[in-house]
């Protein structure tokens, strides 16, 4: 009897607390794996995003001016004919109109810079100045809300199984992809040409996996005791 407690107390219990310690540090290890994996894909949907937005606005920017040139002449009918063939071309597009007059706080902000705006009022809603070439004032607005499940696609294609969620600026969800999976982790982004942010929950750890990748230092552990205890015995005893 003495002989089994002594055999628990130096190599069954120290194999027990070792075992445990083991399993701790790889789910440690591998949730930290799975919060950088996790802000990588992140921002990897932030650039892409940041990426879009610039080349979009830089599109209503490009006809903007063109349009500048000539907006003295150009009637209403031939803007919009423009405009629906642009709408046609670009999946980015859900719809782009022509506004005259200013409508929103964003559209007198973008008078005042004459630079293009996010609509904070409309999210996906880009407001682009038209200046009048001859006289270097503002002379209306392209208008153009932006297509969420263009975005979303674009999303998906880079990591079509993680959930990711797109925020504006005042916390309205504005697209997300795949269903919330539970967690105590999220990482949390900023894009760059929008007041927007993207979100995601870091995965939790699977348990199967985890005790896959801790049994082979466990098993090095019950191997590794008792030898240590084998060997101070025998020189204990020579």
């Amino acid at each position: 009897m003495r002989r089994w407690l002594l055999y628990v107390s130096l190599v069954i219990l120290p194999c027990f607390v070792g075992s445990a310690w083991i399993v701790l540090w790889q789910d440690e290890q591998q949730q930290q794996q799975l919060l950088e994996e996790t802000r990588t894909f992140a921002n990897i949907h932030k650039n892409d995003l940041d990426r879009f937005l610039a080349e979009t606005t830089a599109r209503l920017e490009t006809l903007a001016i063109v349009m500048g040139k000539h907006i003295a002449t150009l009637k209403k009918e031939e803007i919009n004919d423009i405009l629906q063939q642009m709408q046609k071309q670009d999946v980015r597009f859900e719809r782009i109109s022509f506004v005259s007059d200013m409508t929103s706080s964003t559209m007198y902000i973008a008078k005042i810079t004459k630079q293009t705006m996010i609509d904070t009022h409309q999210t996906t809603t880009i407001v682009t100045p038209i200046i009048d070439e001859q006289t270097n004032q503002t002379a209306g607005f392209l208008v153009a809300k932006l297509r969420t499940a263009y975005m979303k696609h674009r999303m998906k294609i880079i990591d079509p199984n993680a959930s990711f969620r797109l925020y504006d600026e005042h916390g309205t969800l504005l697209l997300a992809t795949n269903k919330r999976q539970a967690s105590q982790q999220k990482v949390s982004v900023h894009l760059n040409h929008a007041p927007w942010t993207i979100e995601a929950n870091v995965p939790r750890v699977n348990m199967k996996q985890n005790i896959q990748a801790s049994l082979p230092y466990i098993l090095s552990l019950i191997v590794i005791i008792p030898s240590i205890l084998f060997g101070c015995s025998f020189n204990i005893r020579y």
